[in-house]
């Protein structure tokens, strides 16, 4: 067509062997297009799966938080308890001490008066050997009077 308009046709050629290379670099170019949508595809649905997998994760690790959260929970119950026997315990405690102190002192008390019957004893004891004495000197005295 462009050789029988003569001079125009030429231009007329021109303008289609662009638009042919034009058409070339648009396959070319919707090629690479569509390879790029290809491949973005492919990695927005490996992030996808990634991202699932990572949500799976959040989940289990929220599971062991709140596993640990009851388990700590657990064990300031126990604390709770413990310290409250340890008060008990240490009442108790207060109260042995001042049963003991007060059995010390009466032990004291006793001991007191054991060292005072003791030197009471030895009194006596002193007493009676000092009458035995004398009524060995009365009965010898004695048996010298004849009836």
């Amino acid at each position: 067509e462009a050789a029988r308009a003569g001079e125009a046709g030429r231009g007329f050629a021109v303008v289609a062997d662009e638009v042919r290379k034009l058409a070339e670099r648009t396959q070319k170019a919707t090629s690479e297009i569509e390879g790029i949508i290809s491949t973005l595809q492919n990695e927005s649905g490996a992030a996808s799966r990634e991202m699932e997998k990572a949500a799976e994760v959040v989940v289990e690790g929220v599971k062991s938080i709140e596993a640990t959260i009851e388990g700590f929970g657990g064990v300031v119950t126990g604390v709770d308890n413990a310290s409250e026997d340890l008060s008990k315990i240490n009442g108790m405690v207060g109260e042995q001490y001042n049963a003991v102190q007060s059995v010390g002192e009466n032990t004291s008390m006793i001991a007191s008066g054991v060292e005072e019957s003791n030197a009471a004893v030895n009194e006596v004891t002193a007493t009676v050997s000092h009458l035995q004495e004398r009524a060995e000197r009365l009965k010898s005295l004695v048996g010298k009077f004849k009836i």
